[in-house]
């Protein structure tokens, strides 16, 4: 299992130079800990949607859709989206590189940026082929406020801007030693980037007008900035690898405040509006800001490392660690307590290999809760193509649909049942949860 992945290795390098001894910590596999005044609450328990490969970035620009990127394994990096009501299968986009960062600027445009200079786009239906824009740099972070306006960063210092149809050559706005870390992009007119001087013993901010790129400003001297975001020209929240945080106002930087532990290693930070950011650390903490301050860290997600976080919305935000989890909150409100939580099929071929994870999910419930679970077909299996099944497999509230579809069976839709069924530890009656899914098959 990746830990630590995506930019989090580079990170926590730096971290190292600049706080001896930082350490993460791990607990319990589900932490449903009620959040401090201030905080989020309602959060959904981690959902396995992307296993084996841990999620390294995640944008939604409405709360009905997010698309998420991995740095993948076994040679490929994957990519996959959210329709506000369940995930779709990863799919591979990428070979032999690992994508660190997305920007959605709608449900039909997004961009993902590659450790080996590539971009990739998404149209609403497919991802196109790769784009090598910056060969030989590590592109890390980019943001899109709009399908004709996108700005990526590298580690050497370039940024390189998207017109809706081409690659501006990578321009050099800060020194190669000081690692520009992220960009955020609330309009085509302005943009913050951030930066780790030197051996990250500092952090910068450079700001883009609309026309050019300022000098890089030092608005941290205690550590290197790691994440920012900017919901209007005025207010953007960036984090150090100190655990403190600096805000923009418009005019000036705030000086740092120290919100969590350098110990917890802040991660990602999101902000939908002045009044609400919501960051998350490499312990599996979230901290809420609500215009004036920030919450004391509260536990959702420990031992499963949170990479990434979108809050398109005060009334929705969505969490990526790097277990392949995703979790919302508010949980989800039109789930019922038990539910299968990825609904999309992905398209099968006849005569070639298939194999699709389902997950079950019980809301707010510890995962000791369980002591074994069922996947079966109320239909009798008659309305899956021939060839394939539904099994149990893995962890245990995961269904597996796999095997290869006959050559004779006929290409079209096909509607099943299922239903996952619980027992509980006291003897209660058994919890089901029944989903109509569809398949394609050609």
């Amino acid at each position: 299992m990746r830990q630590r992945t995506w930019r989090g290795r580079r990170r926590v390098a730096i971290a190292a130079l600049v706080i001896a001894g930082a350490a993460l910590s791990g607990s319990a596999l589900f932490a449903l800990t009620p959040p401090p005044a201030g905080g989020l609450d309602n959060w959904s328990i981690p959902v396995n949607v992307n296993a084996p490969n841990g999620l390294s970035s995640i944008s939604c620009p409405t709360p009905s859709f997010c698309g998420a990127v991995d740095v993948g394994d076994f040679g490929w990096s994957h990519a996959l989206t959210f329709d506000g009501t369940g995930w779709s299968a990863p799919l591979r986009v990428i070979q032999n590189d690992e994508i660190f960062g997305v920007s959605c600027a709608s449900s039909s445009f997004c961009v993902a940026v590659t450790g080996k200079g590539s971009a990739l786009t998404y149209n609403g239906t497919s991802w196109a082929p790769p784009v090598s824009i910056d060969p030989g740099n590590y592109l890390n972070s980019v943001s899109c406020p709009t399908s004709t306006f996108c700005m990526a960063t590298d580690f050497a210092g370039d940024v390189l801007r998207f017109n809706g149809t081409n690659w501006s050559a990578p321009a050099r706005i800060d020194s190669i030693y000081n690692n520009l870390e992220a960009v955020s992009c609330p309009t085509t007119t302005f943009c913050v980037a951030v930066d780790g001087v030197g051996a990250g013993v500092a952090g910068n901010v450079v700001t883009f007008d609309g026309g050019s790129w300022s000098a890089p400003a030092r608005v941290d001297a205690r550590a290197a900035l790691g994440t920012v975001s900017c919901p209007t020209t005025t207010f953007c929240a960036a984090l150090d690898l100190a655990g403190n945080s600096v805000t923009w106002n418009g005019t000036s930087w705030s000086a740092p405040v120290a919100i969590d532990s350098f110990n917890n290693f802040l991660v990602a930070v999101s902000c939908s509006a002045s009044t609400f950011c919501v960051a998350v650390d490499q312990a599996g903490n979230e901290l809420t800001f609500n215009g004036t301050g920030w919450s004391a860290p509260v536990s959702v997600d420990a031992g499963n490392y949170p990479a990434a976080i979108s809050c398109p919305s005060p009334a929705f935000c969505v969490i990526g660690d790097q277990r392949g989890n995703a979790l919302t909150a508010p949980a989800l409100g039109s789930m019922p307590a038990f539910f299968v939580s990825n609904v999309s099929m992905p398209v099968a071929i006849r005569g070639v290999k298939y194999h699709v994870q389902l997950y079950a999910t019980q809301q707010g419930a510890a995962s000791d809760a369980w002591i074994h679970d069922r996947w079966q077909l109320l239909s009798g299996g008659r309305s899956l193509p021939r060839g394939l099944r539904l099994t149990k497999k893995g962890l245990r509230w995961n269904g597996v649909i796999s095997g290869t579809p006959l050559r004779r069976d006929v290409p079209g839709t096909y509607t099943f049942t299922i239903q996952a069924s619980v027992h509980t530890p006291r003897g209660q009656p058994p919890i089901t949860a029944t989903e109509v899914l569809t398949l394609k098959l050609s």
